[in-house]
């Protein structure tokens, strides 16, 4: 007979978020989703597996693996774990990168080539693993709705952690950070173009999958963690 470990089947999905404004849902994911989901799998005699990138990361090693690997290990992944993909996106587009660090290989032509240089690592992450082969993806995409950010709450700390994100050492580390605070810099971008990118992102995504496959959800605002506002409510949207 085989052994036991031999008749499960295993299966890796790869979830891609905003770093600075889904550490909310990234802790719900990993901390009742995933339970749960395992749970339920037992008697299929199957374990699922969330591959996310951004776990464990404080801000400076994220920062440091794009600037060292470019987005290579992010893509790398997203092939080890196809069909299966999860999207998460907000109104914070997320830094910019100048160098994706690809070799000139076939197999990223698509990258290397016609792709636009400074997108973000989650619209490169969702082009590869959903826009340039949707055959290849079995996904979902949550957009996250706007209206926590007019909560009374929300208003009221508003001061308090975008000072908190404009003092050292994180602004020597991103000083796009410097900008205009009144609208919130955590959760939305506040460059217009990259609210543009971040709207194009979203609408390519709901052109190419549909609503069957885009989903809304809402969520209310928490409070600052660790000095960084996050957000939660997400019952809903883990189910």
């Amino acid at each position: 007979a085989k052994p036991m470990s031999d008749c499960w089947r295993h299966i890796h999905v790869y979830v891609a978020s905003g770093y600075y404004d889904m550490e909310g849902e990234r802790q719900h994911i990993d901390e009742v989703v995933l339970p749960q989901l395992t749970y339920q799998c037992i008697s299929y005699r199957t374990q699922v597996h969330f591959v996310d990138l951004r776990i464990g990361l404080n801000e400076h090693d994220f920062d440091e693996l794009i600037e060292l690997k470019g987005c290579l290990a992010f893509l790398e992944e997203i092939d080890q774990c196809r069909p299966f993909f999860v999207g998460f996106y907000g109104h914070k587009y997320g830094k910019p990168i100048t160098d994706y660090k690809l070799p000139h290989e076939p197999q990223w032509s698509k990258l290397t080539g016609s792709f636009p240089k400074g997108r973000s690592i989650l619209d490169i992450e969702t082009f590869w693993a959903a826009l340039h082969d949707p055959s290849s993806c079995q996904g979902l995409f949550y957009f996250r709705d706007p209206s926590f950010m007019k909560s009374p709450k929300f208003q009221t700390d508003l001061p308090m952690f975008c000072a908190a994100e404009v003092t050292p050492p994180l602004t020597s580390r991103f000083p796009e950070r410097k900008t205009d605070l009144s609208i919130g810099s955590t959760f939305v971008s506040t460059n217009p173009s990259e609210r543009a990118l971040m709207e194009a992102l979203k609408a390519s995504v709901s052109g190419v999958y549909g609503s069957s496959s885009c989903l809304t959800y809402t969520c209310e605002y928490l409070g600052p963690v660790e000095q960084r506002p996050v957000v939660g409510g997400l019952e809903a949207m883990g189910r």
